[in-house]
């Protein structure tokens, strides 16, 4: 089965009892997170520039109790959980998806009719996605084996 296939027919129901405990956790973590941020600087200086920016809208910036569109209110969200850096991390890829797995899934679904678990469904799915897209990133350009034949001005001749 491709890849793709697998992510269409991904299953809530099929999911290890562990992995849906930990995918819970890290949504706990970084709405958490998210919260915590509002009291930074930061944050009120990235709401006015989301409100400059990309206006109103229809989805809403996390703790603000106002709305933007769902690209002003997907960077808001996000910059709100990576403002802390206290979320999720993922070793091998060195990153944080999380970050903008859970804002981007969650303002996505914002006013649509969706079920929990579909909503957990689809954020596994993004953190499985982006974890695995980095890792394969990583592997390709950051591979020391590799190394040899990039440099910060490109391939060599």
């Amino acid at each position: 089965m491709a890849y793709t296939e697998k992510l269409f027919s991904f299953c809530w129901d099929d999911i290890p009892a562990q992995v849906k405990k930990h995918t819970k956790r890290c949504i706990r973590d970084i709405l958490a997170t998210a919260a915590a941020a509002t009291v930074l600087p930061d944050a009120a200086r990235a709401c006015r520039f989301v409100g400059e920016q990309f206006g109103r809208g229809e989805i809403p910036l996390w703790f603000q109790g106002s709305k933007s569109s769902m690209t002003g209110a997907a960077f808001y969200n996000s910059f709100l959980v990576d403002s802390l850096d206290y979320h999720d991390g993922f070793r091998p890829c060195k990153g944080h998806a999380g970050a903008t797995v859970v804002p981007v899934v969650i303002s996505s679904c914002s006013g649509r009719s969706i079920s929990g678990v579909e909503l957990l469904t689809a954020i596994l799915m993004g953190f499985e996605t982006a974890c695995r897209s980095i890792i394969r990133s990583s592997y390709i350009f950051l591979d020391p084996t590799r190394m040899a034949h990039v440099s910060p001005s490109g391939p060599r001749k």
